[in-house]
């Protein structure tokens, strides 16, 4: 998308406001749609804003106090869209988009649960298990743990729910996803074995790896937020608290819940996310 420009005489016209307003002048475009998606980008740093027709097309106005910090943060608005959508070179087909993988592995939890009915000791073997792990350094279980289910039902709550937020981090992570993925819930499950080492504590089921994948897009989400130039720790803290609401939700109820791994599973993918996301260039405002 170009940056939005009238011509001159129109432009001239637009920028001078009529005697006794107020409001200033922060831009001037040809439609109603460019105006309003740079209405929304001064919305999103708390200014108030207006927008009103003129013969060449649509101004943008704000309050006096608001200008310089509405312009500048329009001005990088304007340069990042240049570049906006990226241009791929190849088109992966419908094939190989994010629900294929998740799918995959949603069968192979489907096909592990199979075979803990055929071999009893499957369970036992593959189970997060503090003494284990400790004792006789039994690593693969922070790893193996996260494919075995207790019954039907915790199948089909991880699978369904696994389908769906992992397509989301492998939308959002690319080709890193299952990667990054993985590495937080085994960190996650880590994480859960130190709160009860010394225990008789054993676990298994996805749902860690299910909660490092809310905590991953949190994180994600949190980092874009940054990037605004003027963005406040509220507006950055908001995926945080919807996180966390998920967790409470979801993670932290019922029977035979493991609240300490769907709480390190998320706190894992958020310190994670958070650690290997871009980072952002430019220094927060205060917040109002």
């Amino acid at each position: 998308m170009s940056v939005p420009h009238l011509e001159p005489q129109a432009a001239a016209t637009c920028m001078s406001p009529p005697d006794g307003e107020v409001r200033q002048v922060a831009g001037c475009y040809r439609t109603h749609t460019e105006a309003f998606d740079r209405a929304l980008v001064a919305l999103a740093i708390n200014c108030a804003v207006w927008l009103e027709p003129t013969e060449g097309g649509w101004r943008l106005l704000v309050e006096p106090q608001d200008l310089v910090r509405v312009r500048t943060e329009l001005e990088y608005y304007d340069r990042e869209q240049l570049h906006w959508p990226p241009q791929s070179p190849n088109v992966a087909p419908a094939a190989d988009g994010p629900f294929l993988t998740p799918l995959l592995w949603a069968a192979t939890i489907l096909g592990v649960f199979w075979l803990q009915g055929v071999v009893p000791g499957l369970s036992v073997l593959g189970a997060l298990d503090a003494k284990a792990l400790f004792e006789r350094g039994e690593a693969w279980r922070l790893f193996t743990a996260l494919f075995l289910h207790a019954d039907g039902a915790h199948l089909l709550s991880n699978g369904l729910s696994g389908i769906f937020v992992f397509s989301a981090v492998l939308s959002t992570w690319r080709s890193r996803g299952w990667a990054v993925l993985a590495a937080a819930a085994v960190l996650g499950n880590f994480a859960s074995v130190l709160v009860h080492a010394g225990t008789d504590y054993r676990s298994i089921g996805a749902s860690t790896a299910v909660f490092a994948a809310v905590g991953l897009l949190a994180a994600q989400a949190m980092v874009q937020i940054r990037r605004l130039r003027a963005a406040s720790w509220r507006l950055i803290a908001r995926p945080l608290v919807c996180a966390l609401v998920v967790l409470g939700l979801f993670g932290a109820g019922g029977q035979q819940i493991d609240v300490v791994a769907h709480t390190t599973g998320l706190f894992a993918g958020l310190l994670l996310g958070v650690l290997i996301s871009p980072r952002p260039t430019a220094p927060l405002s205060q917040d109002r």
